[in-house]
């Protein structure tokens, strides 16, 4: 699979709403960053840099998904 462009991360992290401190979504799923969920425990903080981190990850998580649903 190809990487993630950072033009894509820019794109999704202009249009999504960004915390950098824990907070439970509307699941009760604890949640950080531009909405990510993997190992947040309630208390957690972060950085922008690391809420881009966690951003390209997980679309690099959705992207692989779908790779294998679609077969490509």
């Amino acid at each position: 699979m190809r990487p993630i462009p950072n033009l894509a991360v820019e794109f999704v992290a202009a249009h999504e709403g960004k915390r950098l401190k824990a907070y439970l979504d509307s699941a009760q799923i604890p949640t950080i960053g531009y909405g990510h969920t993997y190992a947040v425990k309630m208390g957690d903080e972060i950085t922008i840099e690391k809420a881009k981190v966690f951003l390209k990850e997980d679309l690099r998580t959705a992207a692989s998904r779908l790779t294998l649903r679609i077969g490509a």
